[in-house]
């Protein structure tokens, strides 16, 4: 069996421990009873922390899926063929 060299964006150690990261991260304890600086004028900082890490993890997902996400095996495709 021949081995694969896999880059750090296509290890699923690399996924694992980013994952974990931002989910500790969305866990923000120094801003709790924060209710200043305001981003924007009106979006405390705590708000704009949740949407940024809500980005993050969506395009990370998005990556994952369309470009790390591994082939399904021989057996389990359906070959679709379109009708004529």
């Amino acid at each position: 069996m021949a081995t694969q060299k896999r880059g750090l964006l296509k290890s699923p150690v690399f996924w694992t421990v980013a994952y974990i990261v931002l989910i500790l991260l969305f866990n923000d304890f120094w801003w709790w009873n924060t209710y200043e600086p305001l981003i924007f004028g009106w979006v405390p900082v705590w708000l704009f922390w949740e949407w940024v890490l809500h980005l993050v993890f969506w395009i990370g997902i998005f990556y994952y899926t369309y470009k790390v996400w591994p082939e399904p095996p021989a057996e389990y495709r359906v070959d679709r063929q379109t009708p004529s």
